[in-house]
């Protein structure tokens, strides 16, 4: 589909760039393809560590794959993330 070919054209271009990884993983995602998702996001994760949501989306894809304390450690990570921006707003 489009969103596929430009994602495809884009990481042509720039095969490592965090959005292009984060971009890959939503299509795999949306069409099922559950551990290209995952590494996608993994990948993604190792540039972008705090970003809560894509260690929860990566939980809940972990999750679809049986592969429950992987995604249970995600869902730990996002949690603990949540928790940690809460309480720097708290600190402004």
């Amino acid at each position: 589909d489009m969103a596929e070919r430009f994602a495809g054209a884009a990481a042509r271009i720039t095969t490592n760039s965090p959005d292009i990884l984060r971009l890959r993983a939503t299509i795999d995602a949306s069409k099922g393809e559950t551990k290209r998702a995952a590494e996608n996001l993994r990948q993604y994760i190792e540039t972008r560590p705090n970003d809560k949501t894509a260690h929860f989306e990566l939980g809940e894809i972990l999750s679809e794959e049986g592969l429950d304390t992987a995604a249970r450690i995600e869902y730990e990570k996002a949690l603990r993330l949540i928790k940690k921006s809460r309480m720097r707003k708290g600190n402004q």
